[in-house]
């Protein structure tokens, strides 16, 4: 269970990562509530996980790693 809240608060960083991208700079404010959104929900559930028991370090470092895949740099 914890493996497939982590693998839905990694989607929901990755989209509002995403949706920060097109909102170009919070420009396009018609993004801003998908961003608001996914990034509540992606910490809500990474705290979830984290009262079940999942060491921080595993799931800080999946989370982590994903979204800097959906940002184009490299994890370093």
């Amino acid at each position: 269970m914890t493996w497939l809240l982590l693998a839905l608060a990694i989607a929901s960083e990755v989209t509002a990562t995403l949706s920060l991208r097109a909102s170009e700079g919070l420009r396009r404010r018609r993004w801003i509530p998908v961003i608001v959104v996914g990034y509540l929900a992606a910490f809500t559930l990474l705290g979830a996980i984290l009262a079940m028991g999942m060491p921080v370090g595993v799931a800080y470092g999946c989370l982590l790693y994903t979204s800097d895949a959906a940002d184009d740099t490299p994890c370093v």
